[in-house]
């Protein structure tokens, strides 16, 4: 008798992304045998909807994918689940795979997969259908009661013997198509891509993690199959641009000068994005890709600071490296983003100087800034008990949620002057010049970078020795024009009007409702009210708090 089985994608961040792991877990269940169904927080950002879906599809068993920074969270909705219907809980993803036995041992999870969902998660159906509680190989379970768990985790050795994931299991996949285009192709209609799984490097704010979750060797698609995914996703879903979201797209060079050839012969016509290291590109690569519809590279920067590549993040590039690449990105007509982090072992006032100054050589059209975080069981988590010079703040691991909140002080930087130069970066970064940017192209940057224009404009009030009047009025600007370029999709612009509520309103009006800048602007030159307009306004009790 077959199964039925819900999938549910939880809340990630404030910028939740299609997971592919569990549609590609919901395929290999159905190939079983038995009913699946995908549900959907992180784009609505609520669990609401998710007990009525629940209640109608009454499954047997619900499984979660689990990031380290979403476990808690989703421990809460597993214990909710238990409560209302009493399905067998199982747990997939990052964070079941590094902790697989306590992620089993609690009392409302039964079962914990680690690895590749697509083979071990079927087998664990079949016993679960069939009353059966025997040690399985990649996954930890309590079927019997008795905690049981196989360490040997399966592989899927042939990466071109999955079906490709279904998208339209996610009722949201118009909703993600559109939002997608405004975080990757402005004016696209993207999709999601993965083409490997693993990473061949060893950097310490990710490894041994990557090796735990997918092996030490990279498994790679052909470049046959790739097209073909490319091919059915166009001709299914109408889209126009492709996100290719492996962790290093370009690490082989051969394999994407391949694939590149077979999209142009194919004229395809999409535009595409990938994430790429500095030392994995060429001009001839460059110009393949360029040809091919390549309109955006993410490099990995992450510090203008050779001593941090070098000491702290195990980056194994160097700053010239990074230098040229940029250059040759531009030559092939080909928009650049730099991944910067800061904070951490060795990071100084001087160092995050090196990192601004290497981001206005380099020019990218859009920067992304995190804080360097422990996440656990990586060699950076390491480093913190083996120095005392790091501190992890009490219930620090909470805010990794965000991965813009600094949880770590140090001897040289507390986590609030870390934070304080990551907004100090934003501001200096030359996206925020009028004549840089095309109004376009700023509605895009100012949708994807929400919550970091709100930093900028709290920057005034928290730290007023900072002098930044024109940036401040193109901030409020800009973050106006976000709000213009978000399309009419009712659970995007509830996110962002809520997320203009807590910040500009929040620093527009103390909490008693009174102006925060009545002595220094009026109602019509306030640029924080300018903005603030276009949310609606709280009652005084609600202007400080969460809307």
């Amino acid at each position: 008798m077959a199964l039925d089985v819900a999938l549910v994608n939880p809340i990630l961040s404030r910028d939740s992304e299609m997971s592919l792991g569990l549609l590609y877990v919901a395929e290999a269940a159905e190939r079983a045998g038995h009913r699946v169904r995908v549900l959907d927080t992180a784009f609505t950002r609520s669990p609401a909807h998710l007990w009525p879906a629940l209640e109608r599809f009454a499954p047997d068993v619900v499984g979660f994918t689990v990031m380290s920074v979403t476990y808690p969270q989703t421990l809460r909705l597993a214990r909710e689940v238990k409560r209302r219907f009493g399905a067998k809980v199982v747990m997939g993803g990052p964070h079941a795979t590094l902790y697989p036995l306590e992620v089993a041992s609690d009392e409302w999870v039964d079962a914990a997969v680690v690895g590749d969902g697509d083979l071990s998660f079927p087998r664990l159906l079949d016993q679960i259908e069939h009353r059966q509680s025997a040690a399985l190989p990649g996954v930890a379970h309590r079927l019997s009661g008795e905690l049981r768990f196989d360490p040997e985790v399966p592989r899927v050795a042939d990466l071109d013997s999955l079906p490709f994931p279904d998208r339209s299991r996610y009722d949201t996949v118009d909703a993600y198509i559109a939002a997608m285009g405004h975080s990757y192709l402005f004016g696209r209609r993207v999709l999601t891509m993965i083409t490997s799984r693993g990473c061949p490097w060893d950097c310490s704010y990710c490894q041994p993690v990557l090796d735990h979750i997918h092996g030490k060797k990279v498994r790679i698609r052909s470049t046959d199959n790739v097209v073909s995914e490319l091919e059915w996703l166009k001709q299914r879903h109408g889209i126009d641009g492709i996100w290719f979201c492996d962790d290093t797209f370009t690490f082989d060079s051969r394999w994407v000068t391949e694939l590149c050839r077979k999209m142009s012969d194919r004229r395809l016509g999409l535009g595409w994005s990938c994430n790429s290291r500095v030392d994995t590109v060429s001009p001839e690569l460059l110009a393949v890709m360029a040809e091919a519809g390549c309109e955006q590279l993410r490099f990995g920067m992450e510090s203008g600071s050779q001593i941090l590549l070098d000491r702290t993040m195990n980056k194994r590039t160097t700053v010239s490296e990074c230098e040229q690449a940029f250059a040759w990105a531009k030559q092939a007509g080909i928009k650049t983003w730099a991944y910067t982090m800061v904070g951490g072992l060795d990071e100084t006032r001087d160092t995050v100087g090196e990192t601004r100054r290497m981001l206005e050589k380099l020019a990218p059209e859009h920067i992304q800034i995190t804080m360097l975080a422990p996440l656990p069981k990586t060699y950076f988590a390491e480093k913190i008990h083996e120095h005392k010079s790091l501190r992890v703040l009490p219930h620090g691991f909470d805010d990794l949620r965000l991965f813009d909140k600094c949880v770590v002080d140090t001897d040289l930087l507390t986590h609030h002057e870390v934070k304080r130069l990551q907004q100090e970066l934003y501001v200096d970064h030359p996206g925020f010049d009028p004549a840089r940017v095309t109004p376009p192209e700023r509605r895009a940057w100012a949708h994807r970078h929400l919550d970091h224009v709100r930093a900028l404009l709290g920057l005034r009030e928290k730290h007023p020795e900072i002098d930044l009047p024109p940036r401040w009025r193109l901030a409020a600007e800009v973050l106006r024009a976000a709000l213009g370029a978000i399309p009419a999709l009712d659970p995007l612009r509830t996110r962002a009007r809520r997320s203009l509520m807590r910040g500009l309103l929040e620093l527009r009006y103390r909490p008693d409702g009174t102006p925060r800048f009545g002595a220094t602007d009026t109602r019509e030159t306030d640029p924080v009210h300018a903005a603030a307009r276009h949310v609606p306004a709280p009652s005084a009790s609600r202007a400080c708090g969460a809307a």
